[in-house]
């Protein structure tokens, strides 16, 4: 029976289940983080927090991995690896949930209910909508609230005069602090999921299958660079139901092209919590050493073992039977005592040949210029591309005009079938070519040339401003003289109105937009039928009317949403698979160059240097430098009881010069390292070819040197032994003669003694 449990127990907890189950917690982390890319423009709509504020949310999870990774790895290393691993997952699970409950908790501010409407909020608009119907002309109705919004945005609607604000509203006006630290924490957590991939793969690497380390490697890798796209793809399901979700009444706005529309941001951090907490849930289970299959009963480990005779041994001295005598005792105790002495002084002799040893490798690799400088090109080519990843999403919404939901599409259909393109092309490259690391570097620099040509590129895939009034067009259209520096949304047609600065665009029919029927000067609305739907309309629009009066073609009424504009996202979108498989391809070349080019020892400090200076320099700084990037390109914030939140309205143009106006810079700096590692590595060949002919040189000409002497000594003794062969063969021959003489002699005389000797003789 306990034999049978056993078996059972070995099925179900080996290094195979437990790589499933670790990959689906890894997973889960990433995918998180693309959801919550995904999402980001409904967040900062939600919470009112301008792109600065909410980029650190993508920079405090790689602080907390960075921080924390040594103090894990280092206390977790003697402990029991896979309960360390499980309790992180959890935390990391309890985390995503954490980002779920502003929701459960906390009602949404006063711009997303509209029978409580008014004041200074304004809406938090285009986030959730992205523009909302720029694209297709925005699109009436909007769903239930939508008739209490028509009236809120009024001309001559007296709520817009506020003396005071109540300490309700201070409290949620400008950033939502005391709602978005769940987010915060919950990212902090999930920096603790981070940290537990190198206990897991330590824990792997003692399993009786070790051999097959390189292969979990690759899945759990592999299917974690997947979690990005997956992310895309919930937040696309979410993005496309209404915040208020299963409870969605009346008053809630359902059409997501309006800019007053919030979708699910919270939905998907429910799935993605039980991808991690479920499997670390079993992980707990699993043995702290590695049981063999062959000795399934209580044999552990020979590590396990080692490590406790060690133990055994380090005490100084053994128990003793009763027939030892004192004299033997007492000198183990000695033994012991001194042993003991010296323990703390091999410890901190240990410590200090280890610190020594770390910094010796870290120097050694920093002397490495081919490594240095290919690790340039690597993260300068990573900085450049956060406009392509982290704000992928929210830069298609607002330049396209795309609801949030189809934004989070797009970037989810840009990277999944590009990421195992270019990993199978680069790995079938590499194989078949049987690329030496001079190839490597090649295929490394061919792709950031690429990638560093695409990137201006985009630049000219941008759509032009919309028309707006006050904020990229004047009011008076007749105003030759205006320009950016005069923005404002109050003009002589509507300074009566004492609107707001929210944000729910109309269109009138010369394809002026105006930032809500207020700033139009719109004191009418009415709702006529457009097929199936009801569309509201607005009338006796003072800042319209006197283009109406000239133009009588055109009709007098505006209806909701941007005007529609012709711009598409296609090559853009084109330009961004392209870019996105580049990066892809070059990963594993990049690797193994890196790899290659140093000492054999120095293999996991490289990796382990790497990895750091690409968190630090890289992924943590990265997001804040881009979120400042989109705030230097607001137009219109908005705005409640003195406090600014997030932005409702963007210069595309501008951002989308600023966004890849600094990425082409950090791409030149790429292609600038690329083309150093390519000289620095030609010219080591160079240097170690000649270096090689050289010695092979002087090892010739040495060899040859020494061997003349040999060869007349050698010659000169051949003719001695030809001379003495010679004599020994002249003796040789007088000795035969002189025996042949002699025989002759002795037979003359052996006839004469037999002719007269007696017969008896002769019978002999």
């Amino acid at each position: 029976m306990a034999e049978t449990r056993s078996r059972i127990y070995l099925f179900l907890f080996n290094q195979y289940t437990f790589v499933v189950l670790f990959t689906i917690s890894s997973l889960a982390i990433s995918t998180s983080s693309g959801y919550l890319s995904s999402v980001l423009s409904t967040v900062e709509q939600r919470f009112q927090l301008k792109s600065a504020e909410s980029s650190l949310l993508f920079t405090v999870d790689d602080v907390v991995s960075f921080s924390t990774v040594l103090f894990i790895t280092h206390f977790g290393g003697s402990s029991h690896k896979p309960r360390i691993v499980s309790c992180l997952f959890f935390l990391v699970g309890i985390g995503t949930i954490f980002q779920a409950l502003p929701h459960f908790i906390y009602e949404p501010p006063d711009s997303f209910q509209p029978g409580d409407g008014g004041g200074g909020g304004g809406g938090g608009g285009g986030g959730g909508g992205g523009g909302g119907g720029g694209g297709g002309g925005g699109g009436g109705g909007g769903g239930g609230g939508q008739a209490e919004l028509s009236t809120q945005y009024l001309c001559d609607n007296n709520s817009f005069i506020i003396s005071n604000c109540t300490a309700e509203q201070i409290k949620n006006s400008g950033a939502l602090w005391y709602q978005v630290w769940w987010l915060y924490l919950g990212k902090a957590l999930a920096g603790f999921g981070i940290s537990t991939h190198p206990l897991a793969l330590t824990y792997l690497d003692d399993s009786p299958g070790k051999g097959y380390l390189p292969v979990f490697i690759a899945v759990i890798y592999g299917f974690r660079a997947t979690g990005s796209t997956i992310g895309g793809f919930i937040a696309q399901q979410c993005l496309s139901v209404p915040a208020t979700w299963p409870h969605v009444d009346a008053n809630t706005v359902t059409d997501p092209t309006n800019p007053q529309y919030l979708g699910a941001w919270w939905l998907g951090f429910i799935p993605i919590s039980s991808m991690a907490i479920c499997p670390a849930i079993l992980m707990f289970f699993y043995p702290k050493y590695w049981v063999s299959r062959d000795n399934n009963s209580d044999d552990c480990e020979d590590n396990h073992v080692k490590k406790k005779a060690q133990k055994e041994e380090g005490r100084g001295f053994r128990k003793k039977g009763k027939d030892t005598n004192t004299m033997e005792t007492y000198g183990n105790i000695v033994q012991a005592a001194d042993q003991v002495n010296s323990e703390p002084k091999s410890k901190v002799r240990k410590i200090y040949m280890a610190v020594l040893g770390f910094f010796i490798a870290l120097f050694r690799v920093l002397k490495n210029w081919v490594v240095l400088s290919l690790m340039l090109a690597d993260h300068a080519l990573s900085f450049a591309s956060f406009p392509d990843g982290t704000y992928a999403a929210k830069y298609l919404q607002y330049q396209f005009h795309l609801t949030a939901s189809d934004a989070s599409a797009l970037r989810a259909w840009s990277k999944l079938p590009m990421i195992f393109i270019g990993y199978f092309f680069s790995a079938f490259v590499i194989m078949i070519g049987r690329l030496k690391p001079r190839g490597t570097i090649i295929m490394v620099a061919v792709c950031i040339v690429c990638a560093t040509i695409l990137t201006p590129a985009k630049l000219f895939a941008g759509c032009e401003n919309d028309s707006i009034a006050g904020l990229t067009v004047p009011y008076e259209q007749t105003d030759d003289t205006w320009s950016d520096n005069d923005r404002n949304l109050t003009s002589s047609c509507n300074a009566h109105c004492y609107c707001p600065s929210g944000y729910n665009p109309v269109c009138a029919p010369d394809g002026v937009s105006y930032s809500t029927a207020c700033h139009a000067g719109c004191s009418g609305t009415t709702v006529e039928m457009n097929g199936s739907k009801n569309v509201t309309v607005y009338t006796d629009c003072a800042c319209y009317d006197d283009t109406y009066l000239n133009n009588t073609t055109m009709d007098g009424t505006l209806s909701e949403g941007l005007c529609p504009t012709d711009c598409s996202w296609v090559f853009h979108f084109v330009l961004l698979m392209l870019t996105t498989l580049l990066r892809n391809i070059m990963y594993s070349p990049s690797l193994m160059s890196k790899i290659r080019f140093v000492d054999e020892q120095d293999r996991s400090m490289i990796q382990g240097l790497d990895k750091f200076i690409k968190r630090f320099l890289v992924t943590a700084p990265g997001p804040i430098v881009y979120g400042i990037l989109f705030d230097k390109s607001c137009m219109l914030f908005q705005t409640s009881c003195g406090e600014t939140g997030n932005c409702l309205v963007y210069d595309i143009e501008r951002l989308t010069l600023l966004l890849f106006g600094v990425a082409t810079g950090f791409a030149s700096v790429s292609l600038f390292a690329a083309v150093l590692t390519l000289i620095l590595v030609f010219c080591h060949e160079r240097k170690s070819k000649d270096s090689t002919e050289s010695k092979l040189l002087t090892s010739t000409i040495k060899s040859h040197s020494k061997s003349q002497p040999q060869i007349s000594e050698s010659h000169d003794a051949l003719e001695d032994e030809g001379e003495e062969n010679n004599k020994e063969e002249e003796n040789y021959k007088g000795e035969e003669i002189d025996k042949e003489e002699k025989i002759d002699e002795e037979e003359e005389e052996g006839i004469e003694n037999l002719a007269f000797s007696d017969p008896q003789d002769t019978k002999l």
